[in-house]
């Protein structure tokens, strides 16, 4: 190793202004340094290194911190920020990370993460992520901490979404409860497509107007639909086919209907039920004079008239 000097003090504790290294430098005790240090091979320190300023140079050579301490959790790395006096409100300590690229000539600041206290008496109430978009570089996700003696901590997410992957979801399972699950795992909105069928032959139709709506959550599924078809030509039992998801269970929602699509019902036998199972909703009508006797209201020739629906099924 040659070290060239360009300036500066000889002796027991030397100091340099501007020192070359051609090959590796390795240093056994605490290194100061109050300007910048410029790496472009490695740098290997077995005390304390206290740093103003140290820059790596990419694609050339890395910052590798490794901690050989036989210990549960290590902590190479320590961000530090010690002022003197009073600071008021929104002391803290943050690593920024930053990225130059053909875009911008000049190295952008591109994400930061924070510790920030929200109060004189309190240490980083809050872990800010920050990132840059659009010129912006601003706060995306806070875990902002309450304080207090429990020290509860809040997840905002201020821009975007939270995406769960597939088979995952919220877990309720530290909340009170003895349900069987506690994981909220689905939740969904959109529109599905009624058509009336026959049960005995399906049939075929001319949808005049058609508004179906549903909103999924866990394993309920609520549901309307508003259905006005022509030329009719199914038989036998009246079906809706085409729900958004298959029921599962017994389920009974409300219908309304005008100009009926079923066969003239006989005057015990007005009160009709919808009952959502599989891909289908069935009919029933309950006979007002005898207790649990139903019918199943059979397919009208030529029109479904406006039949509307709307309730809750279970699916799986």
């Amino acid at each position: 190793m040659s070290i060239k000097q360009n300036g500066g003090v000889f002796g027991r504790n030397p100091t340099f202004n501007d020192v070359t290294i051609d090959g590796t430098l390795t240093f056994n005790g605490d290194i100061d340094i109050d300007s910048d240090l410029k790496v472009s091979g490695d740098l290997d320190v077995t005390g304390a290194a206290n740093l103003a300023s140290l820059n790596v140079t990419p694609g050339i050579s890395s910052l590798s911190v490794v901690d050989t301490a036989n210990s549960a959790v290590s902590y190479p790395i320590k961000a530090s920020h010690l002022p003197s006096g009073t600071t008021g409100n929104g002391l803290g300590v943050g690593i920024d990370f930053h990225i130059k690229n053909s875009t911008y000539s000049s190295i952008q600041q591109v994400a930061t993460i924070e510790a920030v206290s929200v109060s004189e008496g309190e240490i980083a109430n809050n872990l800010v992520f920050k990132t840059k978009w659009n010129a912006t570089h601003a706060d995306r996700l806070v875990l902002r901490g309450r304080g207090g003696v429990n020290g509860v901590v809040d997840l905002d997410l201020i821009y975007g979404n939270l995406k769960v992957a597939d088979g995952f979801g919220i877990d309720f399972s530290l909340t009170p409860g003895t349900g069987t699950s506690e994981l909220l795992d689905d939740y969904e909105e959109g529109t599905w497509s009624p058509v009336p069928e026959g049960g005995t032959l399906a049939g075929t139709s001319t949808i005049v107007a058609r508004t179906a709506n549903y909103t999924k959550v866990g394993r309920s599924v609520f549901f309307d639909m508003v259905l006005h078809a022509t030329s009719f030509t199914g038989t036998g039992d009246f079906l809706i086919a085409g729900l958004p998801f298959d029921a599962i269970g017994t389920n009974v929602c409300s219908v309304v209907a005008n100009n009926t699509p079923w066969q003239t019902l006989s005057a015990d036998n007005q009160n009709v039920s919808a009952m959502p199972y599989g891909s289908q909703i069935s009919f029933r009508t309950l006979n007002r004079n005898q207790s649990g006797a139903y019918s199943i209201p059979q397919c009208a020739p030529s029109s479904t008239g406006y039949l509307r629906i709307s309730g809750t099924y279970q699916t799986s």
